[in-house]
């Protein structure tokens, strides 16, 4: 998939009972991503998209600092 390796902002949203520790949500162009993280719904978080999977890609949430670091 052309978004893995890439690092995108996510509007995470409600997550599911039946998942838990994995937050749903979606990028500013509506890509579905599963970001296993504690952060609240409603929240935009910079996340590294890793893996593409049936039910939306995969990613990692990342730290203030790296998300600092790589924009310096």
């Amino acid at each position: 998939n052309r978004f893995v390796g890439r690092t995108m902002r996510v509007l995470t949203e409600r997550g599911d009972s039946a998942h838990p520790g994995i937050v749903p949500g979606h990028t500013d162009n509506f890509l579905m991503v599963l970001t296993p993280s504690d952060v609240d719904a409603n929240a935009l978080i910079d996340v590294e998209l890793i893996e593409n999977r049936a039910e939306g890609l995969v990613g990692r949430a990342l730290t203030m600092r790296e998300v600092l670091c790589a924009s310096q």
